[in-house]
């Protein structure tokens, strides 16, 4: 019997301990406080994200690895009469604090900035 309660603290630990690391390695430690602070949020992914596919993104990868890794994003925008394009993988449906994730590419499709934050609104 104490063998199976320490072996569910165990996994319970490591479970706790992935979490974190997930949050530390794609957001960092200032989003991880401010996730403390407001709450977890309400994120909706794209159909097949993953933050560890997220992560193998790299800029300079093209409009097509991209997509061959994370799949279709949520969104698509251009902003004004700029050739550049966001594509979006997260959004909050009530417009709250939420888990950011935005890919910018140029006007060639060539990934030139990734964006992953908790955002606070």
């Amino acid at each position: 019997m104490l063998n199976r309660v320490r072996t569910g603290i165990l996994l319970g630990s490591l479970a706790l301990l992935l979490i974190v690391a997930r949050l530390l390695v794609v957001e960092g430690p200032l989003d991880l406080l401010s996730m403390c602070l407001f709450g977890p949020g309400d994120t909706r992914y794209a159909p097949g994200y993953s933050d560890w596919r997220f992560v193998r993104i790299m800029v300079g990868d093209s409009s097509e690895r991209v997509r061959s890794v994370l799949g279709e994003p949520l969104w698509k925008r251009s902003p004004g009469e700029r050739r550049e394009l966001y594509w979006g993988y997260t959004e909050s449906p009530t417009d709250t604090h939420y888990h950011l994730r935005v890919l910018h590419f140029d006007e060639r499709g060539v990934l030139i900035e990734k964006e992953a934050e908790f955002y606070v609104d």
